[in-house]
């Protein structure tokens, strides 16, 4: 079975949304209580075994303590920062 290659703005994605998750002091386990999900949910999103659609990062981004537009104004910048299109 082959693995699905990311890209640096997949990577981007996945890793400001772990970002944040830290930054809160939040573990997998305590985002996975707030979403009423397994943490392997959060795990696997992290990891990139699993996309998230845009409802779904609009609801990770709520039990993070974050706004959808916030997040959004932070990867834009740092994908800007990193030259991605």
């Amino acid at each position: 079975m082959s693995r699905t290659k990311f890209t640096q703005a997949d990577e981007t994605f996945r890793g400001l949304l772990r970002e944040i998750r830290e930054k809160q002091g939040l573990s997998q386990k305590a985002v996975a209580i707030r979403l009423n999900l397994p943490q392997s949910y959060i795990s696997k999103y992290e990891l990139g075994e699993r996309r998230l659609d845009f409802i779904e990062t609009m609801i990770v981004c709520e039990a993070l303590g974050t706004t959808l537009n916030k997040f959004l104004r932070q990867y834009l910048r740092r994908s800007t920062r990193l030259g991605q299109k």
